[in-house]
């Protein structure tokens, strides 16, 4: 059989945690075979995300192997959860953190990665209001693969006292951190170039700012609107002047100072 043509009536599956056993259709020449006839099929690797094989082996008046391969992955949108948290498919290799299991759980730690269908998914976004209004939220600690916080992310969590940024986070959405009344300090990585409108917006106790980023390119309307009369927003030493007119006018009190780090 190792000269025989080998038709799957599919070879592309979406993941779904059942085996997957497309149909083996074989022609020799003009003659059809017959399966369990003339050959067998085994699967191997068929239920999991990757690639599946199909050994077709020869059998009665047929002899030879034959290998075929089919590929089995995820949807695009599908939502799924994993320990204490819910993720959604972005892409082949990437999820977004899509929120908490439980809504009693108070500390959040987002990790790098993720398996779902026994395949290792990178975590490069939060959700567009993943924990908008988590109010028993207290602490978030944003993985280290993590690009995009997605608007209304944490909106409304007003409990959240501590907020990690990872290093990799290059953009902060619309009313990320909007009524964010616990928190107190932040500090903005050295990637971000964006932080959208209204992303602090009524955190009335946020005092200190760190702006580690030299690379801050937009800071929408209302970011800063309603942190704390007396707040502090440090910034780099080279960019000082630059980000005075970068976040002029962004919603913070006259009394707000802008310093260069130490």
């Amino acid at each position: 059989i190792n000269t025989a043509i080998v038709r799957l009536d599919t070879e592309c599956f979406t993941y779904d945690g059942t085996a997957k056993q497309p149909l083996v259709t074989m022609k020799l020449g003009d003659k059809t075979l017959v399966a369990d006839t003339d050959y067998t099929v085994t699967y191997k690797n068929n239920q999991n995300i990757g690639t599946a094989t199909i050994t077709i082996t020869g059998k009665g008046n047929y002899t030879g192997t034959l290998k075929k391969t089919f590929i089995i992955k995820a949807k695009k949108g599908t939502t799924f959860t994993s320990g204490k948290y819910k993720y959604k498919v972005t892409d082949e290799s990437t999820v977004a953190f899509n929120g908490i299991k439980s809504n009693t759980t108070t500390k959040v730690s987002i990790p790098k990665t993720v398996k779902y269908g026994g395949k290792s998914f990178k975590v490069t976004s939060i959700a567009d209001g993943a924990l908008n209004k988590k109010t028993k939220v207290t602490q978030v600690t944003i993985g280290a693969n993590v690009k995009t916080v997605g608007v209304s992310a944490f909106e409304g969590c007003k409990k959240l006292s501590k907020v990690s940024i990872g290093k990799a986070v290059t953009t902060i959405e619309d009313k990320a951190f909007k009524k964010c009344t616990a928190l107190k300090s932040i500090s903005i990585p050295s990637k971000v170039t964006k932080m959208d409108k209204q992303a602090f917006y009524g955190c009335k106790n946020l005092k200190t700012i760190t702006i580690k980023s030299t690379k801050l390119k937009t800071v929408g309307k209302d970011a800063l609107e309603g942190i704390n009369s007396k707040a502090t927003i440090k910034v780099p030493k080279s960019k000082l002047s630059a980000y005075k007119k970068l976040l002029k006018d962004k919603g913070q009190g006259n009394k707000v100072k802008i310093v260069k780090s130490k």
